[in-house]
C-alpha cells in the first residue's frame, strides 16, 4: 500500500525473488534489501484496517525513521500471519501485522 500523490493505491501482491519473471498484464515493484517494523493491530477484523497513518506515527515515535522509495512515497504492507490472523482468540479479536519500510 502507499499513498502517492495524495493517490491511494492497494497492491495485491506476493513477495519473489529477485529476477522473477512477471507476466504480462502485470506490474510489479522492485523493493531493496531492507528491515521492516511492524505493528501488531489486536481487535475484532472490522477494527484493525486502515491504522496505516497511526503505525507510522507509531515507529516514529519508537525512534524508527520510515524508509520513502525515489518518489518520496511511505510503502506499507499487511501480512496476515495463520494462526493469529485467521483464528480469533477467545475475545474474538485477531492481529494483523501492518509492516513498513524502515532505515
Amino acid at each position: 500500500m502507499r499513498d502517492k500523490n495524495g493517490s491511494f493505491e492497494y497492491w495485491i501482491g506476493i513477495f519473489m525473488p529477485e529476477n522473477t519473471p512477471v507476466p504480462e498484464g502485470y506490474d510489479f515493484y522492485d523493493f531493496p534489501k531492507v528491515s521492516i517494523g511492524v505493528c501488531w493491530l489486536y481487535g475484532e477484523e472490522s477494527n484493525v484496517f486502515c491504522n496505516e497513518e497511526a503505525c507510522g506515527k507509531k515507529l516514529e515515535e519508537q525512534g524508527y525513521k520510515l524508509m520513502a522509495d525515489k518518489e518520496e512515497t511511505i510503502w506499507c504492507f499487511e501480512r496476515y500471519v495463520c494462526p493469529r490472523f485467521t483464528t480469533p482468540d477467545e475475545k474474538g479479536k485477531i492481529i494483523l501485522d501492518l509492516c513498513f519500510y524502515i532505515k
